[in-house]
């Protein structure tokens, strides 16, 4: 993957609130590498992560992420669907 608007913005936001990723992490009950992964955009976390990455940065209600992540979450599944095989039915 490559970034993303919501992984900028995540990294933007902890930055803002003059985090480390370790300490993000730590907060957030979440690993290191999930945090990086994140805001590198080679993963999207699930809503479940998210809300607590949110929570520990203080930004639970920052809209801007949370539909940032929700477009991520739609170009993923689209791009799954494309590669899906083609169903069969005769």
């Amino acid at each position: 993957m490559q970034e993303t608007e919501f992984s900028r913005l995540m990294r933007q936001t902890r930055q803002d609130a003059g985090m480390g990723t370790t300490e993000l992490a730590y907060r957030a009950g979440v690993s290191l590498a999930t945090v990086v992964r994140a805001e590198s955009g080679h993963a999207l976390p699930n809503r479940s992560t998210l809300a607590a990455l949110l929570r520990a940065l203080g930004a639970s209600g920052n809209q801007e992420i949370i539909r940032a992540h929700a477009r991520c979450r739609a170009l993923q599944a689209k791009r799954r669907r494309e590669r899906a095989p083609a169903s069969t039915n005769k």
